[in-house]
């Protein structure tokens, strides 16, 4: 079993920190060079679709992007996660 990188462990506390917000997180095969993913509206859902082939820091960005969206107030982020989010706020 492969040992899991912090940048793992930072995506997989950002993947529950979008559910916990009432995101939908998926990954899909997009054939489009330099994407990493984006928020998106599917019927009355929010999803972040998140490139396969993108490397995970790029994943982790793209995430951070989508969160930076949303009302985070009233949901618990871990320290890493709220810095990185905030960081997209102010952008």
């Amino acid at each position: 079993m492969a040992r899991q990188t912090r940048i793992d462990r930072l995506l997989e506390r950002m993947e529950q920190a979008a559910t916990d917000l009432g995101l939908e997180v998926r990954y899909e095969n997009i054939a489009k060079p330099g994407y990493a993913g984006g928020l998106c509206r599917v019927k009355d859902t929010w999803v972040v679709i998140l490139n396969k082939g993108a490397p995970t820091g790029e994943q982790v960005e793209a995430l951070a992007s989508a969160l930076a969206t949303r009302d985070t107030e009233g949901v618990f982020l871990p320290p890493d996660v709220r810095d990185l989010v905030d960081q997209h706020k102010k952008e």
